[in-house]
């Protein structure tokens, strides 16, 4: 028998299979996706429906960071040359502008303090700032020619990046000065979170490192999973969540003492994780991978979220037409239980009638969301 308790993470249809590298919302409804072969997808309904923008370009697209709801920056890797690619947006993604970055390596994730102050970090020990809204990017000495993989600035001032031989480096001045710091480790760090101005965290190669003195010391903690972190994300000093390379997601409630494993469905590499709420999170991976969540990874019954308009289905088992109701402006997914999605349609009415004859006789998963909900249901077709 398929437990429903597994579906704790829900795929989204991104409409594309290139790999996903990074995810941004800009509030609970609006998101943006970048990815492999200049991918931008933007949705307006919390996930629901993905939009492809226009990039202008088949590049390497690996960070994005939107400085306001309207002024967004995405970083990559020209994939031809492999110099540094950065794009803008100030309509919201109806449009998207290439920049001069002047870097000759690849840009890998970008980081603004307002709108016009930014950070960008990538191989060769790469950074680069601009305070004019990205008309001029400057380089900054970094002290290091290894590949730098995350920025993040928790003020004004103050920025850390971190990057390949366990290196973090700190500011205090925006980027005039660059210092490493001790970490203690020669491993690969690929992810920094930091909640608050003290207590970060540092994700790389099977580990994760914790400051709770703003970098000044950095304890390494054990997640007991030997794969790479890919990327690390808290929504409260207490509760985080890692994503790796071979597809885990592990969260933590406890600030890093313990680790709880949560199905992803996939052993794709998971790249990037971004929360809207506390219990809203999505990620992002290769192969086009969205994955959703609306209860924090937990192993809860998706379909027991849902109030006294879940949908009904019947009959079930089906022969030909399926009913569904309770599907008013909502998508539905069908998918057979190796995950391929078989059906997808846009609902308008509060009752709508699948025709399921041509399915192979087996068990199927249908998906309905719209926005305050994801409902999760089986049927058999005979």
């Amino acid at each position: 028998m398929v437990s429903l308790a597994k579906a704790q993470w829900i795929p989204l249809n991104s409409g594309t299979t290139y790999d996903l590298h990074s995810v941004c919302f800009t509030d609970t409804s609006t998101g943006y996706v970048v990815g492999s072969g200049g991918v931008i997808l933007k949705t307006s309904n919390g996930g629901i429906s993905w939009v492809p923008q226009n990039s202008g370009t088949t590049d390497i697209l690996t960070g994005i960071y939107f400085a306001t709801a309207s002024t967004g920056y995405i970083v990559g890797t020209d994939s031809n040359s492999f110099h540094g690619v950065i794009l803008k947006t100030n309509d919201g993604g109806a449009s998207w502008l290439p920049q001069t970055s002047g870097s000759d390596y690849s840009l890998l994730s970008v980081c603004f303090t307002d709108s016009n102050t930014g950070y960008a970090v990538g191989n060769g020990g790469v950074i680069i700032n601009t305070t004019d809204g990205g008309l001029n990017w400057t380089p900054q000495n970094s002290g290091t020619l290894n590949f730098l993989s995350s920025v993040f600035f928790t003020s004004r001032d103050t920025g850390y990046i971190a990057g390949d031989g366990g290196i973090i480096l700190k500011t205090y001045n925006g980027g005039t000065n660059w210092s490493p710091l001790n970490t203690g480790i020669t491993f690969s760090l690929f992810s920094l979170y930091f909640v608050g101005t003290d207590t970060g965290y540092a994700g790389g190669s099977a580990l994760i490192l914790k400051t709770t003195d703003a970098g000044n010391t950095w304890t390494l903690k054990n997640i007991l999973i030997p794969y790479d972190v890919e990327d690390v994300y808290f929504t409260n000093p207490d509760t985080g969540y890692v994503v790796l390379w071979n597809g885990v997601i592990s969260k933590t409630d406890d600030a890093c003492t313990s680790w709880e494993t949560q199905n992803s469905g996939t052993s794709n590499t998971l790249n990037s994780i971004y929360f809207t709420k506390p219990k809203v999170g999505y990620i992002v991976g290769n192969g086009g991978i969205i994955l959703k969540t609306i209860n924090g990874g937990e192993t809860t019954n998706i379909s027991e979220l849902s109030d006294n308009n879940s949908p009904i289905i019947y009959p079930n088992p089906v022969i030909d037409n399926l009913t569904i109701e309770n599907t008013k402006n909502a998508v539905i997914e069908i998918f057979n239980v190796q995950g391929r999605l078989m059906k997808v349609l846009n609902t308008s009415t509060n009752k709508t009638i699948i025709d399921a004859s041509a399915f192979p006789n087996g068990v199927y998963l249908l998906r309905l969301e719209n926005e305050k909900e994801i409902s999760v249901k089986w049927f058999v077709k005979r």
